[in-house]
């Protein structure tokens, strides 16, 4: 499969505190101003994922069958012309390339940028991706539960708070996170459409009012729509759905079988 992937290298400053723990017991703070980001499988850490309605109404959960045929989206403004770069304490520069066995936790980052990509590849079984805050209360999110793929790539939301990521498998495992890149002069046109059989983070893509998206699997799980920020607007599910947005978008596809998506314009 030829995977379209955006992504690029920053640099970036890190680290305060080194640690690896594989038990540590999870505290939510129920308080704090941070989103979580969790996979579409794993909601045990997380808020239900939500729909926003194009009025501003109160988002309610989406219902685990329904496929509406249309869905109004945020308004949106045009993307900014340059990618956000992501800032820490000295110590550490993206792309972060790790590798290991069982599981691991990462210095402690700080960062500026919305979003990290975790390009994955284990042995097999099973890979949990986490973060823990670790100023005021700490809280702890699961953002990946991955099993029936070994190899990759997803995203998590970064917390705004100091933090450091987990990795915990049952074996060898190698991880590569960076930023996604955020360039419109890189960005795709409708009409769009990739395949493959993994988790992936494909866009740029530039759209315009009613669109169509059509994802094709034999996979019931779920992946993400998000926008230049990197909020997940909408859900990414087998069928048709339209969205109803002007700028750019992401898709993240996190299926466990082969798929395929496209992207047309709808007029009214």
């Amino acid at each position: 499969m030829d995977r379209r992937r955006f992504l690029q290298g920053f640099g970036i400053t890190a680290g305060l505190i080194a640690g690896c723990s594989s038990d540590e017991r999870t505290r939510t703070d129920t308080s704090g101003p941070n989103r979580t980001d969790a996979d579409p499988q794993t909601q045990t850490n997380t808020d239900a994922q939500v729909r926003t309605t194009r009025s501003g109404s109160t988002p309610e959960a989406l219902p685990p069958t329904a496929k509406p045929t249309e869905k109004p989206s945020p308004t949106a403004t045009k993307s900014p012309t340059h990618s956000p770069t992501p800032t820490t304490t000295p110590g550490i520069t993206f792309p972060l390339e790790l590798s290991g066995e069982d599981a691991y936790e990462t210095k402690e980052l700080v960062l500026t940028d919305t979003a990290l990509l975790f390009e994955f590849d284990f042995a097999g079984g099973k890979l949990q991706l986490s973060y823990t805050t670790t100023q005021g209360a700490a809280r702890t999110v699961t953002f990946a539960n991955i099993d029936g793929v070994s190899t990759g790539t997803c995203s998590v939301v970064v917390p705004d708070r100091p933090h450091r990521y987990q990795i915990r498998t049952g074996g060898d495992w190698s991880v590569t996170i960076r930023p996604p890149e955020r360039n419109p002069e890189t960005a795709t046109s409708l009409p769009f459409s990739e395949s493959g059989s993994s988790y992936d983070v494909l866009g740029p893509i530039e759209v315009s009012g009613r669109t169509t998206v059509s994802v094709d699997t034999d996979s019931d799980r779920r992946g993400y729509i998000r926008d230049w920020n990197w909020n997940d607007f909408d859900l990414l599910y087998r069928g048709d759905q339209i969205i109803d947005y002007d700028g750019y978008v992401f898709l993240e596809p996190r299926f466990d079988r082969e798929w395929s998506v496209s992207l047309r314009e709808t007029p009214e």
